[in-house]
């Protein structure tokens, strides 16, 4: 039985943008969940500092998440690079125990600890070209989490701009949804 506050597994999936996204441009991944599944996230104060190490406004976003995230359970977190790293970060501090999807992770990149918590599955979707998050920490991760842990290579770089064509995210988004629903 999950007893995280912050999941109900009949809420809809949230939606974490990276650090040049839009959790609700029409033609972004944030406006597709909220087409698809009527809803995304908040705008967080992300931005791109130039540099690799972890950006100023890591610990900003985390905040404004987890503040959304308590107002508003979720059955799903998808986390989208940077987004993907405050995920991550939400299940190391105890405010997240699901599913989640994540989309071009950036992990390593933001040092967190590469393996999950109980009760938690992931589905990871990757684009092995990638220029901007290595694929490989992708596969470090998945080894990490060789039980609950899926690894879906696929293309369109590192914005993954054919997985809201191709159904693709769609797919991984409501596998997860049904796995929520164990998680009762």
């Amino acid at each position: 039985m999950n007893t995280n506050p912050y999941f109900d597994p009949n809420a809809l999936p949230l939606y974490i943008h990276g650090l040049e996204g839009n959790p609700t441009k029409p033609t972004g991944k944030g406006g597709y969940m909220l087409k698809t599944f009527g809803r995304s996230g908040p705008q967080m104060p992300a931005k791109y500092e130039g540099t690799l190490a972890r950006p100023s406004c890591f610990e900003p976003s985390f905040e404004v998440m987890s503040q959304y995230l308590q107002a508003n359970p979720a059955s799903v977190l998808v986390g989208s690079s940077f987004g993907g790293g405050i995920t991550i970060a939400l299940l190391q501090r105890g405010f997240w125990k699901g599913p989640i999807v994540l989309l071009a992770p950036a992990i390593k990149r933001y040092q967190l600890d590469l393996e999950f918590p109980d009760d938690v599955h992931a589905i990871v979707i990757h684009d092995p070209s990638d220029d901007i998050i290595n694929y490989e920490d992708s596969i470090v991760l998945q080894k990490a989490n060789p039980a609950t842990c899926e690894l879906w290579p696929s293309d369109g770089g590192h914005r993954l701009s054919t997985i809201t064509q191709n159904g693709t995210l769609e797919k991984a988004v409501r596998l997860q949804m049904t796995r929520a629903q164990t998680l009762r």
